[in-house]
């Protein structure tokens, strides 16, 4: 299984280091993005699950960025990911041998993509890949004394999962086009993430595109039994510009 990771992580750099070999003559396109993500979240630890929707984590909140970075050629792609969100929460326990619980999340995700083009008819791309997803956590979850004594949880680690991904960019017209994301890994034991991404795009000015669809996000790590699970879900909006 480690093998297999390590044959996925070696693949990925050569895929990114390689990027300016195979495309030194083709111009490239950038393009930033910064994006506002109205999700869902669930974090948990050994079968504690705390389910915080928009509004709660609106409210609760302390720091937030997420952002997008990617260059363009006729060939390949190379993107950028990342995201940091940190939070607490205190409210009623749903288990009720707990009176409350308190949650604290800071959570960090990166992930690097290096997609190759497979087809491309003027409309439809379609991109196969393969790349890294970083993930850093410090989540801590107290549940009140109640019915049983107070008991406290915590989970403060990072790791790195290879990941394999494809994409689908449709253009509809000079301004409308659409978007399907998707990467999957599970190659390390006893650990899982992937991500589905789906946005429609308006290209409004020459060099401005806003974005609006759906994201979802899961990852999993049961090594050392910690059972420790991040999800989220729910629209996407964000504003690129390309250069």
């Amino acid at each position: 299984m480690f093998s297999w990771a390590r044959g996925a992580i070696i693949a990925c750099f050569l895929t990114v280091v390689s990027l300016p070999t195979f495309a030194q003559a083709d111009e490239w396109q950038f393009e930033a993005t910064f994006y506002l993500y109205t999700a869902e979240t669930t974090s948990g630890l050994r079968g504690n699950d705390v389910i915080l929707g928009f509004g709660d984590a609106l409210e609760n909140i302390d720091v937030a960025f997420m952002g997008t970075f990617s260059a363009t050629n006729d060939q390949w792609t190379f993107l950028a990911d990342y995201m940091l969100v940190d939070l607490s929460f205190s409210g009623p326990s749903p288990n009720t041998a707990f009176s409350a619980e308190d949650l604290s999340v800071r959570t960090q995700v990166l992930t690097g993509l290096g997609l190759y083009n497979l087809y491309d008819d003027q409309r439809t791309r379609i991109d196969l890949g393969a790349g890294l997803r970083w993930f850093d956590t410090d989540t801590k979850l107290t549940l009140r004394a109640g019915g049983s004594p107070e008991q406290t949880q915590r989970e403060n680690d990072n790791w790195i999962d290879p990941i394999v991904a494809a994409r689908v960019r449709y253009d509809l017209n000079t301004r409308w086009s659409g978007t399907a994301l998707v990467d999957f890994g599970s190659f390390i034991e006893d650990r899982q993430t992937w991500q589905l991404l789906v946005t429609a795009n308006y290209a409004f000015r020459e060099n401005w595109v806003a974005r609006f669809g759906y994201r979802y996000l899961r990852v999993e790590n049961d090594e050392d039994d910690q059972n420790y699970l991040f999800e989220q879900s729910g629209p996407i909006f964000g504003i690129a510009y390309r250069f």
